[in-house]
């Protein structure tokens, strides 16, 4: 079980479309030379600016299993930048530790964090990454004369020490993991088959994308894997409205880009096949994944705003380049003209949805900063 309490990123895929709950299970994937650590540091760095971060009850395990000293040195002297490691218990078993530690760590990092559960506190553990401990366990299945566990079995056994609990003291401590996992790389991003097994345990996963990253994109997360992939069930009711609009205009458009790229290969023109300009419908969903794959400067609901008007103007007018700026736009244009809707909707409970007024309210703010949006443009051009 999860308390529902979120763990705040800043990262907009997470908070957004797959959000981090205490007493969750959640997965990086991504090819090995793929920023996974990079992902889980950065989230370990935000807490210390998240409204709800109770620095007497939240901690934090980093697990680096198989890692090489310099790499296990830079992930220490980050924590260590960021005035987080006095918050971090760092568990090393580095690439000459031996396939004994490498198979253990992942465990320590379990019983660390059962301590801190059943004493009424709440702990994030990173466990980077998990295909070295698979190794380590297929190592010493070959070479010892023992019993070999099924990998599910490994991993139940693992990942069943994450949840919430009642502490000893009284309070609910809660234990979540952050599960770093290598795939094959390559077109489509296989999984390795150990990974197939691990991803039946996790309460969601996010797929690094190879092609994004190279774009300078962070996390680098698919289009596609938000639109296919499993809506949270760990939504919060104030974020829920934001979300259904932003994914209904989503996966209408992100229909319309495969239908073209489909008939591009085929070698038809879909523009004259249609009796609409469907430009802007086609480019969207490519044009909103570079505005996703940002770290969120402002309140998850200024954020939240920027990403409902992008839906509702398809981003006409704004070029990729142009949309690390998106964000303080909005936020600029909503602090001219409707300043006492952002102090509403900042001090709006989370436990509560949004009410369909609110959203006709931002459908004509959205059309308003559009058009002015055009009309700077074609000023410009004069």
């Amino acid at each position: 079980p999860t308390t529902h309490e979120h763990i705040l990123t800043r990262l907009k895929c997470f908070d957004v479309f797959q959000p981090l709950v205490k007493g969750g299970r959640f997965g990086v994937f991504g090819f090995p030379t793929s920023p996974k650590s990079e992902v889980a540091l950065s989230i370990i760095e935000n807490q210390a600016t998240a409204p709800s971060f109770d620095a007497d009850n939240m901690h934090f395990i980093y697990v680096c299993i198989g890692k090489s000293q310099k790499k296990q040195a830079e992930i220490i002297e980050r924590l260590r930048e960021s005035q987080m490691l006095d918050r971090t218990v760092v568990v090393c078993a580095n690439e000459e530790a031996g396939d004994v530690l490498h198979y253990m760590a992942p465990l320590t990092g379990c019983l660390m964090s059962d301590f801190f559960r059943e004493n009424g506190m709440h702990s994030l553990v990173v466990l980077d990454e998990l295909a070295a401990h698979h190794r380590a366990y297929e190592s010493l299945a070959k070479h010892l004369n023992i019993h070999k566990p099924s990998i599910v079995q490994v991993y139940a056994e693992i990942l069943n020490h994450f949840g919430v609990t009642q502490g000893h003291n009284g309070f609910s401590g809660s234990s979540t993991v952050l599960a770093l996992v290598d795939t094959l790389g390559g077109k489509d991003d296989l999984l390795e088959p150990h990974t197939e097994e691990l991803s039946t345990f996790l309460d969601t996963a996010l797929m690094l994308d190879e092609k994004l990253l190279g774009r300078n994109m962070f996390p680098g997360i698919n289009i596609r894997t938000l639109v296919k992939g499993r809506p949270s069930p760990y939504q919060l009711p104030m974020v829920q409205g934001f979300y259904t609009r932003i994914l209904k205009t989503l996966r209408a458009t992100h229909r319309l880009h495969e239908r073209a790229k489909m008939a591009t290969d085929l070698g038809i023109d879909i523009q004259e096949e249609s009796d609409v300009d469907i430009e802007d419908e086609i480019s969207f969903p490519e044009k909103f994944e570079g505005l996703v794959n940002q770290l969120g400067e402002f309140p998850l609901h200024t954020s939240l705003i920027a990403m409902y008007f992008a839906s509702e103007s398809l981003l006409i007018g704004w070029t990729r380049r142009e949309l690390k700026a998106y964000d303080a736009e909005v936020h600029r244009f909503l602090t001219a003209k409707r300043p006492e809707l952002l102090e509403l909707l900042e001090a709006w409970p989370a436990d509560k949805e949004i009410p369909s007024f609110i959203f006709e309210d931002l459908q004509s703010l959205a059309s308003e900063f559009s058009q002015l949006r055009i009309t700077q443009l074609l000023a410009r051009r004069r």
